[in-house]
């Protein structure tokens, strides 16, 4: 194993890995715990250093049942602390706190002070991560301190650990100084630095000089950060230089792109645009070489814990070069990056699809990531107009785009503000604060929908067009269908046709899609209702849902013959998995459980049976659901496309599935609608969708319909503008049906 890590150290981790492999495969057969654990330490180890951190972290977990079993709660402890820097990079600091904190559990039991020095510094990074940078201080202060006992202790003779002791208490030094930045003490942090420097200079003298280049890479990274928060541009440009010429061999691009980012800063700053525009550049380029080498090494529904956060790390890199374009007026290349920023990780699901569809996007697709403006141009139906919007922290950008129109407005309403009105829309749904709702229904339209309206508006014919709306962050959620100008105006749904996507480039393919299924004019429907669940601690408070049984037997005469009806005990998962893909139209009326904290284990309630469980999480979703020849999905469940998006594309975890299995479009609701005007709503949709109307247009006519109901609480808004659609379907039962929209 020793020579393994030699290796590692010389760049050559696939000798290395293949070193391992038949130690760990010895061990494991002749139950060598401890052995077993140090090779797969070792292997998680090599994985980390070649960015390839959903591996690292399944090591890094085998060694810990390796450890476990031996109680070894020493190298338990340091398996723990060395995921907190990869959770970090993976963008979860919560998850990363988390592993700090089994980590604690048996700090006491480090002997040797590296050890403890990296469960204090990592934990320092995870507490300054969670924007808690005064509990940050105290591990870091703990660190440093550490050292500066240790060298007390140590005889001046002794001078292997002197300069061993010099180059930890140097990576401290380094570590408190970024702390100190975060509180604006740049003069304290300045004094760190000169100290770290001094003493990594003397630690790492008879070291390998990539050890001692990326130490010092992440000091002058640190001193470029302080040099920009004093507002002092041109040493942290400097300084940004010097760090990532010395980053450079280092496998780390994350690390590289931070540094790239922030001498783009400090060269905006100095209003040297060209060279800000090429640093942005740069580190999104890292950033998608290390994406990259992710995805492809991916299994279909594994790890799916790790892919919101891990892509939604991005998005500031993104967005700083958006308005750095499109402040000098270059919109298309601007859409360009607002298009790749948002959708890449379910595309890359898109594009893995064997269909006609997939294989067409493939050779369309620009790097795998989006479709150019032009091709999203073309494939547009001529009444269609797609909505995209950026939303930064002080302002919003929103690219109005058709077949013969492109437009690109700056609108002066920033995220807190959307966020504000999100939030308050929730609550008021929940209180049934009619007055609250409707005024901020009236503010969201005027900050977010009149400005490209009135583009529109200056387009001949253009008075009922279809608008496509791809949300930007706190966007997502927002019930487009209800906005409308002042209290006496019609709503938007009562003047368009609406539907949501995840970006341009997932909507076309929702159209190519949706045309490619037509061709086999299947109609066959799956109506599953009311599903016999079994009671738990997630499905707490939730009874049987007696309207979603007369939902599906109202909607069944609709499709018959081709219809099959799954109700109480008969609405099983295997079922469900077994008959949808082969089904046109899927409509499944049973509870959802939305689960901020963990999206990927939001569930879905079915019955149980003899192998399967009565719930369905969006992993097993992801995983298990086939592509099939399903067009659409009704997900009528509570909050079933809203409540928690996943990435920046702001996909529901239990829409995410269905659209990443190439279904062309996915209705459900934000929040909880009652029974009665859910079941109303939807019979009346799947009779529009029946008599050949697209689902778009079949579900703004139900929306208008229920609000004209006999009973008068029908006509609350709360109860009609939650249900969206996400995607295109057209409806196989318009005559001469082709797909064509």
């Amino acid at each position: 194993m020793a020579r393994a890590i030699a290796l590692s150290f010389r760049n050559q981790f696939a000798e290395a890995m293949a070193l391992l492999e038949p130690v760990e495969a010895h061990a494991h057969a002749n139950d060598y715990w401890y052995v077993l654990g140090r090779a797969r330490s070792n292997q998680a180890y090599l994985y980390t250093y070649q960015s390839r951190f959903i591996e690292a972290l399944d090591r890094y977990d085998a060694a810990i049942e390796a450890f476990a079993r031996m109680g070894d709660a020493e190298n338990v402890a340091n398996a723990h602390t060395r995921k907190i820097g990869i959770l970090r990079t993976l963008g979860d600091p919560e998850q990363a706190w988390t592993e700090s904190f089994l980590a604690s559990r048996d700090q006491a039991r480090f002997v040797e002070a590296p050890s403890r020095h990296e469960f204090l510094g990592e934990t320092a990074e995870a507490a300054t991560a969670l924007d808690c940078p005064k509990i940050a201080l105290l591990y870091q202060t703990a660190a440093v301190q550490l050292f500066q006992d240790r060298l007390a202790e140590t005889p001046s003779t002794d001078s292997d650990r002197i300069v061993a002791l010099h180059r930890n208490l140097g990576i401290a030094l380094r570590g408190m100084a970024a702390v100190h930045i975060r509180l604006n003490d740049y003069r304290q942090a300045d004094r760190d630095l000169s100290e770290a420097f001094r003493f990594i200079s003397e630690g790492t003298a008879k070291d390998d000089q990539g050890v001692r280049q990326a130490l010092l890479a992440r000091i002058k990274g640190v001193e470029g950060d302080a040099a920009l928060g004093e507002e002092r541009f041109g040493q942290a440009v400097t300084a940004f230089t010097d760090a990532f010429r010395l980053a450079s061999e280092t496998p780390f691009r994350t690390f590289r792109a931070e540094l790239l980012m922030g001498r783009a800063e400090a060269f905006r700053h100095e209003n040297r645009r060209a060279d800000s525009e090429r640093d942005l550049r740069a580190a999104i380029a890292e950033l998608r070489a290390e994406e990259d080498g992710l995805l492809d090494r991916r299994r279909r529904g594994s790890s799916e814990e790790f892919w919101s956060a891990y892509f939604s790390r991005s998005q500031e890199t993104y967005q700083r070069l958006i308005r750095l374009l499109a402040d000098d007026n270059r919109k298309q290349e601007a859409f360009t990056f607002a298009e790749q920023a948002r959708a890449y990780e379910p595309l890359h699901l898109v594009l893995q699809l064997d269909t006609l569809t997939t294989q067409a996007f493939r050779r369309w697709t620009h790097d795998g990531r989006s479709l150019a403006l032009e091709e999203i141009q073309s494939s547009l139906p001529a009444d269609t107009f797609l909505l995209e919007y950026s939303v930064l922290d002080d302002r919003t950008y929103v690219w109005i785009v058709s077949r013969r129109t492109f437009e690109m407005l700056t609108l002066p309403v920033h995220k807190k503000a959307i966020e504000s009105w999100n939030d308050k829309l929730r609550a008021d749904a929940r209180e049934q604060n009619i007055d609250g709702f409707e005024t901020t229904l009236c503010d969201v339209h005027h900050a977010l929908v009149s400005g490209p309206l009135e583009v529109l508006a200056s387009i001949p014919h253009t008075a009922d067009a279809r608008l496509v709306f791809s949300p930007d962050g706190p966007m997502h959620g927002l019930p487009f269908a209800a906005l409308r100008s002042d209290g006496d105006s019609p709503y938007l749904i009562e003047n368009h046709r609406l539907s949501i996507a995840a970006s341009g480039t997932l909507y076309i393919y929702s159209i190519l899609r949706d045309r490619e299924l037509a061709v086999d004019g299947r109609r066959s429907a799956i109506l599953i209702g009311d599903p016999a669940f079994v009671p738990s601690n997630a499905t707490r408070g939730l009874d049987r849902l007696p309207r979603g049984r007369s939902e599906v037997r109202r909607i069944a005469p609709l499709y018959a013959p081709a219809v099959q009806v799954l109700v109480d005990k008969d609405a099983t998962a295997p079922r469900f998995f077994d008959l949808a893909p082969d089904a046109a139209i899927v409509h499944v009326a049973a509870h959802a459980v939305a689960r901020p904290e963990m999206p990927f284990r939001s569930l879905m309630l079915l019955a149980p049976s003899h192998d399967h469980l009565s719930t369905i999480d969006a992993q097993e979703l992801l995983t298990r659901f086939r592509t099939g020849h399903t067009r659409l999905v009704v997900l009528s469940a509570c909050s079933s496309t809203g409540g928690v998006p996943i990435g920046p594309e702001g996909l529901a975890p239990l829409v995410r599935p269905f659209i990443t299995a190439g279904v062309p479009a996915v209705v459900g609701s934000l929040w909880d609608v009652g029974d009665a005007p859910s079941e109303e709503l939807l019979v009346a949709f799947h009779q529009y969708y029946r008599d050949g109307l697209d689902a778009d247009d079949a579900l703004r006519l139900a929306q208008i319909q229920i609000r004209k109901h006999d009973d008068a609480g029908f006509h609350w808004v709360f109860a009609w503008a939650p249900y969206q659609i996400v995607g295109q379907a057209s409806s196989p039962f318009r005559p001469n049906h082709t797909g064509e929209n």
